[in-house]
């Protein structure tokens, strides 16, 4: 019984190591949204060298500060991580660092 608990025990500190370098694949970039399709949730942030990425939220990208894709606008100044799949950039967690001018 107790040879068991102690399997239990390692397999389950095993998954959760697991979990904790799940994210290593992600990827963090600053930038300032220049379009947004809240339809499609599909956004363009451009660096500031100048680049233009195309970013696509999920359903599971997690917005900081209970904040919804609504809220988000051009000209505000974003921070991201995203993970590159199949030559996509698809955003995991966003937080907007600064608003954009409301003009």
């Amino acid at each position: 019984m107790r040879k068991k608990l102690c399997l239990w025990l390692a397999a389950a500190f095993l998954v959760s190591c697991g979990a904790v370098f799940a994210d290593d694949d992600a990827h963090e970039q600053h930038g300032k949204i220049v379009q947004i399709d809240q339809a499609n949730k599909v956004m363009v942030v451009q660096s500031e060298k100048g680049d233009q990425t195309t970013l696509y939220l999920t359903e599971t990208t997690k917005i900081e500060d209970g904040r919804t894709l609504g809220e988000f606008r051009p000209g505000d100044t974003v921070e991201y991580h995203f993970i590159d799949k199949d030559g996509q950039k698809y955003v995991t967690k966003i937080e907007r660092e600064h608003k954009g001018d409301r003009r």
